[in-house]
């Protein structure tokens, strides 16, 4: 069997997607990715603020992480307890907050009426079970705070999650 080469044509290729003008990114499309690029990097120098504030003010009895989130709920910047026993930067970032929730929470939307309330109410502050990469959990304190712009537009969460050293449980 012989093989002819390959003969160029003008013709394209099928599955081959030859870029448009609509696809050419546009004015409004470049500014909104400079707006989402300076909301993160805001939310990481204010996450770089709060950890080095929680590091200063940390209590010997509990085990505190810190994650500042995007306004969808996307991690934007992870500081884990200082045990070891946490999350890696590189399991958490670009993740959704469910990450840290129970299956059960998970199919019952918890993570997002979190930031709902916290949004409505300023700050929510509860107990439960948070989860931990190796699959056992703790019983814990969440601080979710909004961070807002000053036109009163969310730009971002702040999550804490924080537990007294003895309390833990297998979720397995």
């Amino acid at each position: 069997m012989k093989h002819e080469p390959a003969v160029p044509s003008d013709e394209p290729e099928w599955g081959v997607a030859l870029p448009s003008k609509s696809d050419q990114p546009t004015a409004a499309d470049r500014r909104s990715d400079k707006i989402r690029c300076w909301r993160r990097r805001a939310l990481l120098k204010r996450g770089a603020r709060l950890h080095m504030t929680m590091v200063a003010n940390a209590q010997s009895n509990s085990l505190a992480s810190l994650a500042m989130l995007d306004e969808a709920g996307t991690v934007v910047s992870w500081y884990g307890s200082p045990d070891g026993r946490d999350y890696d930067s590189q399991e958490v970032i670009d993740r959704h907050l469910s990450l840290f929730y129970s299956s059960e929470e998970v199919s019952r939307r918890q993570p997002d009426r979190d930031l709902r309330a916290a949004v409505i109410e300023g700050r929510i502050t509860r107990q439960a079970w948070r989860r931990r990469p190796d699959g056992s959990a703790f019983w814990g304190t969440i601080d979710i705070e909004p961070v807002v712009l000053r036109d009163g537009r969310v730009q971002g969460f702040s999550y804490v999650a924080s537990a007294p050293d003895q309390v833990e449980h297998s979720l397995r």
